[in-house]
């Protein structure tokens, strides 16, 4: 039983010596996993999609009705200005310009014979105005001859008779020209309108030829021969034209959050589907100012042209585009997450004269740190020879989870540095 004690009591004295030995053991030092920094440009970028458009679209339109007799200008074709595109049934315009001119030269026989009326009416009016005046000068003659008894008083009577009779002939015969004149200017009337009306048969006549009004690719057509055009309300669009296909416009709908950071000159690469290893490259040219709002998303159509002339864009691809809207040449830059690491540590040990002085590290995590953004200020954790050293900075630009940063103070930073972005468990 002694025996057993004593051997009892000698385990329980090792087991406390190695619980003792235990504690007094230094806890290994935490394990960082680091990345390095660099220096290189970093830009920051808006993304978006849009659509790619010919920089100027023609349509083409029929400003009369009609059935479509012929198609010659087809889907891809270039046509040239002038030139005709397809043609409507003439029939009925050319009978009603047939008929236009027909009242057209009936109204201008009326003309002129009113014309010739108004002529004869106004040589009237000299002979009567002639023979008035031999009746006022025989009348006045016959006045001094009565009083000295020279003439009869019915001598007198008769040539005062006269002066009456001619002068109501005078009196008609000025009105009779007032009225040729009214007749006259009628015809004239009728004319003109019989002349417009011509005219305006003439001009539905000749629309009945669609030709182009620039030069341009048929992009797409809209009727078919015996399909009928009506123009009651509206143009019909019968073809669209791509006026210069050698030169596009990409339509990028850009979202209300990032259009305040994107300016005329901005460079932009974008790709399409069809071409996904090209790499395309444009300058903005244009924020338009009009919103488009769908489903309560608010964005704005940013306008890049592009040269187009080895063919490969199309109207209707669908660009994704990159919008450089920033850029730190130069810069030191590291990861997003070892500003957020260095921001979700609580302790530090190892400080050098040139870092700020901690204490040993406590517990961290994948902590998200503040929302840094340019002129934010912040720290990132230096490993160097085994050692944690926290380096104050501050954030110049944030792209793409990198920051380009610059220290702070007496900190220093070099490329090459490694800095921990997380605890290796």
């Amino acid at each position: 039983m002694r025996r057993w004690i004593a051997l009892s009591t000698t385990a329980l004295v090792l087991i406390a010596a190695g619980i003792v030995v235990l504690s007094l053991k230094p806890k290994a030092s935490p394990e960082f996993v680091t990345a390095a920094v660099a220096r290189q440009t970093l830009t920051e970028t808006v993304t978006a999609t849009g659509t790619v458009n010919p920089r100027n679209t023609i349509l083409v339109g029929s400003e009369v009705s009609g059935t479509v007799q012929t198609i010659i200008a087809d889907y891809n074709d270039y046509v040239r200005q002038g030139q005709v595109l397809a043609k409507l049934d003439p029939t009925l315009f050319e009978e009603e310009l047939a008929q236009a001119q027909g009242t057209l030269a009936q109204s201008e026989g009326e003309y002129q014979a009113d014309l010739a009326a108004l002529v004869s009416a106004q040589t009237n009016v000299p002979k009567d105005q002639a023979a008035l005046h031999l009746a006022q000068l025989t009348v006045s003659r016959d006045s001094a001859l009565l009083r000295d008894g020279y003439v009869a008083q019915n001598q007198y009577d008769s040539d005062y008779s006269s002066l009456v009779a001619a002068k109501t002939t005078l009196d008609g015969a000025i009105a009779a020209v007032k009225q040729a004149e009214k007749t006259v200017g009628a015809a004239q009337d009728a004319v003109a309108a019989a002349q417009a009306s011509a005219h305006q048969a003439q001009f539905n006549l000749s629309q009945t030829i669609i030709r182009s009004p620039t030069n341009g690719t048929v992009i797409q057509r809209n009727v078919s021969i015996g399909e009928t055009v009506a123009s009651s309300f509206q143009t019909p669009t019968l073809y669209t034209l791509g006026q210069d296909l050698s030169l596009m416009e990409i339509d990028l709908n850009v979202g209300e959050p990032d259009v305040g950071n994107v300016h005329v000159g901005d460079h932009v690469d974008f790709s399409v589907l069809a071409y996904p290893n090209y790499v395309f490259h444009g300058i903005v040219a244009q924020v338009r100012e009009n919103p488009t709002t769908v489903e309560n998303v608010v964005t704005y159509d940013t306008v890049v042209y592009e040269n187009n002339r080895d063919g490969r864009l199309r109207p209707g691809m669908t660009p994704t585009a990159s919008i450089d809207v920033a850029s730190a040449k130069n810069a030191l830059v590291v990861p997003l997450s070892a500003l957020n690491f260095a921001a979700a540590a609580k302790h530090v040990a190892g400080a050098a004269p040139h870092a700020t002085p901690a204490s040993p590290w406590g517990e961290t995590g994948n902590v998200e740190g503040a929302a840094y953004v340019a002129g934010s200020t912040g720290s990132v954790i230096v490993i160097e020879k085994g050692k944690e050293y926290l380096i104050a900075i501050r954030v110049i630009l944030v792209s793409g989870g990198r920051a380009a940063v610059t220290p702070t103070g007496s900190s220093r930073l070099q490329p090459g540095d490694q800095v921990a972005i997380a605890v290796r468990r």
